[in-house]
């Protein structure tokens, strides 16, 4: 029972972390880089597998991203007392449901568009661990949006 809140709390906790402010792409939310790349791949979904550290579709400027996510995947694994713990995946999934429009006064021009974005975690024994969560975004714009100072690591 331990190893299974263990295993749903690291899964909260990445999710929250991925959806954050705090992730960035090249100094920009990685959320409005996601959405934006949806938009120029012509997808409905983006899926990001933490194990391999690839994305489908592949797109380019996420190889920073999917490094430390992989990292933090295995630090918080070992913060629970998890590191011998096997896993058969972890599976990132984005998607923008671009029917549900909002406006934001900050913002007067943008339409911002409700996104989806879950994490599964499977274990080795074939159990999953979901968390989902949903927020309003609208696609990169370098110019609507300012770059992060927190320089990332080549």
């Amino acid at each position: 029972m331990a190893k299974k809140k263990a295993l749903q709390g690291v899964t909260h906790d990445i999710l929250r972390s991925f959806i954050s402010r705090n992730n960035h792409v090249n100094g920009y939310w990685a959320i409005g880089k996601l959405y934006k790349s949806i938009k120029s791949e012509r997808v409905e979904i983006i899926t990001i597998d933490l194990l391999s550290k690839k994305m489908i579709p592949p797109i380019q400027d996420f190889d920073l991203m999917l490094e430390r996510y992989r990292e933090k995947l295995e630090v918080r694994m070992n913060q629970k007392r998890l590191q011998g713990q096997q896993l058969e995946s972890a599976l990132i999934e984005f998607t923008v449901d671009s029917s549900k429009t909002k406006r934001h006064r900050l913002f007067p021009g943008q339409k911002f568009k409700r996104y989806t974005c879950g994490l599964v975690i499977t274990d080795s024994n074939g159990i999953e661990y979901a968390d989902i969560k949903n927020g309003w975004c609208f696609p990169h714009h370098p110019n609507m949006e300012n770059q992060t100072s927190t320089e990332e690591e080549e």
